[in-house]
């Protein structure tokens, strides 16, 4: 635990810190990984998570109540998310409708989780069960068990999550708890570039600008560029890419602010020096 807390900075190397706490239980090291929780990275929440499941981990009312509001803040990502998919049905864009399901997938599986450590793994796998059923009378019966088990505080913002109807009227019901506005698919891809890295993944970024034809508006721009910044090599292949089909001058604007060994391969991207088999893009 006291290497956790000195190389916090290293998520692989914390992941695998968290999964040895989480498979070696006691109270103390679950109480540990109870307060990572709060981490910034998903990454580590979801091992988190799944540590306190095997653990048996049972919170106090104090960490209920922490709890319910890790699980309101989820379904309001994944209110944003279902929003989103709306959007990529509307436009038929079936490449990234796919890979968004994927990734709402993630964060349900997470919720589901958390659920699970906060209520009592048994209720929440048979509400789960009967929600995949995909029925008006497995539905009902989910709604059911989750109104006897969750407390009054998440009821509100959850239940509408977990009906059986369609996207836009569990949407319509969710946008009271969380307002989501998004004007179309090119506004849609432009926040999946800038949103946070916790709250969506590198692998949808990539695939966002990869669907881009073309920058258009400032604000595509200066997103675009931004992403030659980034940490993963993926975004900077991709954004490069989108500059090469747009605009070479504003790969111009930027690159001597990037370091040489990154410049030199990004360089080889917008010239088309080198093949595409070798980006991190194919072989993902």
């Amino acid at each position: 635990m006291r290497y956790y807390l000195i190389m916090s900075g290293n998520t692989q190397l914390c992941k695998s810190i968290l999964q040895l706490l989480g498979k070696t239980c006691t109270k103390g090291k679950s109480g540990f990984l109870y307060s990572r929780l709060w981490s910034n990275s998903r990454q580590l929440k979801e091992v988190v998570i799944k540590g306190l499941i095997d653990c048996k981990f049972v919170p106090t009312n104090v960490e209920k109540q922490r709890l319910d509001q890790v699980i309101i803040e989820v379904t309001g990502l994944i209110t944003w998310n279902l929003s989103a998919k709306i959007i990529f049905k509307k436009s038929s864009d079936k490449f990234l409708l796919d890979i968004l399901n994927a990734e709402t997938e993630r964060w349900t599986k997470f919720l589901f989780n958390i659920l699970s450590v906060t209520y009592g793994s048994a209720s929440v796998d048979i509400i789960r069960k009967n929600l995949n059923n995909n029925s008006m009378d497995s539905g009902s019966y989910a709604n059911e068990i989750a109104n006897l088990i969750f407390s009054d505080s998440v009821k509100s913002h959850l239940l509408p999550l977990l009906e059986v109807v369609s996207d836009t009227s569990k949407l319509k019901r969710l946008s009271k708890f969380f307002p989501v506005e998004i004007d179309g698919r090119n506004k849609l891809l432009e926040d999946i570039l800038n949103r946070d890295y916790n709250l969506i993944g590198v692998w949808i970024k990539a695939c966002a600008l990869r669907s881009i034809d073309k920058i258009d508006g400032s604000e595509m721009t200066e997103s675009t560029i931004a992403l030659l910044f980034s940490p993963e090599p993926i975004l900077q292949e991709e954004s490069v890419n989108l500059i090469r089909r747009s605009n070479n001058e504003l790969y111009f604007s930027a690159c001597n602010r990037l370091p040489k060994s990154i410049r030199n391969r990004l360089d080889k991207i917008l010239t088309g020096n080198i093949d595409s088999k070798d980006l991190v893009f194919e072989k993902v």
